[in-house]
C-alpha cells in the first residue's frame, strides 16, 4: 500500500512532466531526456541497458503464454496444483511456432498505431482482472479479517530483499509511457490525469485480491509459505476446478497483454535512440499510413521470435541492475533539466521571425496554438524536488548492493560493452538541434 506512493509515484509524475517538455519530431521518452541532460554517451548506455532488459522481459512473455495454455490441460480434476512444468506437453519446435504466431498477431495490432492497442488493452484488462473480481466474491463468506494479524515466522534478511526487489520490478515501467508522449492527444494534460488514475488503479488491483488471499483458511492464512502457483490453487479452494481455469485464462490473457505493451515502448525507445543518432536511421521513420515505427517494430518482434524459448531464468536476473541504474539516471536527468531551467527553442536555422511568419501563415494553426495547454509542471519547487526523489534513488542504490552475483557481473559487462560499443562507432545525432 505505501510502496507505489515512494518508488512509482515520483516516476510517474516526472514522466508526466517530461513528456510535454520535447516536441515529438525530436523524439520522445528517456533516452531523449538523458540525451538532454547527459549528452550522448550516457544516453547511448542508457537505452543499451534499457533495450537489453526489454529483449529479455519480451521474451519470456509468449513462452509464459504457452505454459498457460498447456496448463489448462494439466489442471487436475479436484483443481490441485499445476505441474510445475508446464510446457513440456508441446514439442520444442511446436513451441516456437505457436510462440511466432502470437508474436505476429501482436506486431500486426501494433503496426496499426497505439489507439488499436488501446483498444484491445481494455480487453486484456477485461480477461485479466475478471478473475481476480470473481475471486473476492467467491471468497468474502470465507475471509475472516484476523489472520491478517496472525504472527508467522522471521523473515531473513535476503527474503527482504527480494520482496523489495520483486516490489519495484512490480511497480516500475511508468518511464515507459513516455515513449507514447508523440502518438498522445494533448500529453501536457493527458499524462498527469492517466498517471495519478492509473497509479491508484495498479496499487487497488495488488492489494484488494492479496487481502482477500491472506484471510482465507488454509494455505491462504500461510502467505509466508506461498509458491509459484498458489493463488490459482486458491480459486481452486474458493470457486472449484473451474474457477481456477477461469485464473489461468486470465494470466494468460495478462501475458499477452504485457507483451503487446512492452512491445509498443520498446519499439519507440529505438525509434527515439534513433532519433538521437543512437541506432541506424532507418529505425527513426514512420510508416507513411499509420504514423507507427514500423521498422523498429519489425526489428524488436524478429529479435524476441529468435530468443522464444531459450531458458531466461537465469540471465533475466542481470537486469535488476540495469533497471535500477536506468531509472536512477532518470531520476537524474529530472533534476538537471529542471535546474537547468530547459525550454524547448526554436527551431534549429530558423530565427524567431521566421518561426512567427510561419505561425501567421494559417488561423487554423494560430488558434491550435492559442489552445494548447502549457506543459504539466509539478507544483514543488526543484529543491523540494531533490528531496522527492531520494527514496527512489535509495531504492535504486539498494537493488545494485543487494542484487545477486550474476546480476552484478552482468551489470559490469554491460558497462564495459556499451563503453567499447560507443567508441568503436561514435554515434552521432541525425537531428541537429540535439548537437
Amino acid at each position: 500500500l505505501f510502496f507505489p506512493w515512494v518508488w512509482s509515484f515520483p516516476m510517474a509524475m516526472i514522466t508526466a512532466e517530461l513528456s510535454g517538455l520535447v516536441k515529438e519530431e525530436h523524439g520522445v521518452g528517456f533516452v531523449v531526456w538523458i540525451h538532454l541532460a547527459f549528452g550522448r554517451f550516457v544516453s547511448f548506455q542508457a537505452g543499451l541497458w534499457s533495450c537489453v532488459c526489454n529483449i529479455l522481459d519480451k521474451a519470456l512473455y509468449p513462452v509464459m503464454f504457452l505454459d498457460y495454455l498447456q496448463g489448462l490441460i494439466t489442471i487436475p480434476p479436484d483443481g490441485g496444483a499445476i505441474d510445475d512444468e508446464l510446457g513440456e506437453g508441446f514439442e520444442p519446435w511446436t513451441r516456437w511456432f505457436i510462440c511466432v504466431g502470437l508474436i505476429g498477431l501482436v506486431l500486426a495490432v501494433n503496426l496499426r498505431g497505439i489507439d488499436v492497442v488501446g483498444k484491445a488493452s481494455y480487453v486484456f484488462f477485461f480477461l485479466t482482472l475478471s478473475p481476480f473480481f470473481i475471486f473476492c466474491v467467491m471468497a468474502l463468506p470465507q475471509a475472516d479479517p484476523n489472520r491478517w494479524w496472525t504472527t508467522v515466522s522471521t523473515v531473513s534478511k535476503s527474503t527482504w530483499a527480494e520482496f523489495i526487489s520483486l516490489l519495484m520490478w512490480n511497480s516500475s515501467g511508468w518511464d515507459n509511457v513516455g515513449l507514447l508522449a508523440a502518438e498522445t492527444i494533448n500529453p501536457q494534460k493527458t499524462y498527469p490525469k492517466a498517471m495519478a488514475i492509473s497509479l491508484v488503479l495498479v496499487t487497488t488491483t495488488y492489494l484488494i485480491p492479496v487481502m482477500f488471499a491472506t484471510a482465507l483458511p488454509g494455505i491462504g492464512s500461510h502467505w509466508n509459505e506461498w509458491r509459484d502457483g498458489d493463488f490459482e490453487r486458491l480459486a481452486a479452494q474458493v470457486g472449484g476446478p473451474l474457477l481456477q481455469k477461469v485464473f489461468v485464462i486470465g494470466a494468460a490473457a495478462c501475458c499477452v497483454g504485457i507483451f503487446t505493451a512492452l512491445l509498443t515502448t520498446s519499439a519507440r525507445q529505438m525509434y527515439s535512440m534513433a532519433r538521437v543518432g543512437l541506432l541506424p536511421s532507418p529505425l527513426g521513420r514512420l510508416h507513411p499510413r499509420w504514423g507507427t515505427p514500423a521498422l523498429a517494430l519489425v526489428t524488436n518482434a524478429v529479435i524476441v521470435a529468435l530468443l522464444a524459448g531459450l531458458p531466461f531464468a537465469a540471465l533475466l536476473e542481470a537486469t535488476v541492475i540495469a533497471n535500477a541504474m536506468v531509472t536512477g539516471i532518470t531520476f537524474l536527468a529530472f533534476l538537471v533539466l529542471r535546474s537547468t531551467c530547459f525550454v524547448y527553442p526554436p527551431e534549429p536555422n530558423k530565427g524567431v521571425g521566421e518561426v512567427e511568419s510561419q505561425e501567421g501563415n494559417s488561423r487554423e494553426d494560430t488558434e491550435k496554438t492559442k489552445l494548447e495547454d502549457p506543459p504539466f509542471r509539478i507544483p514543488l519547487s526543484t529543491k523540494f524536488m531533490i528531496g522527492f526523489i531520494l527514496i527512489p534513488l535509495g531504492l535504486c542504490l539498494f537493488a545494485i548492493l543487494t542484487a545477486p552475483l550474476l546480476s552484478k557481473i552482468m551489470g559490469a559487462a554491460l558497462i564495459v560493452g556499451g563503453t567499447l560499443l560507443y567508441w568503436l562507432f561514435r554515434p552521432a545525432p541525425s537531428d541537429p538541434w540535439l548537437v
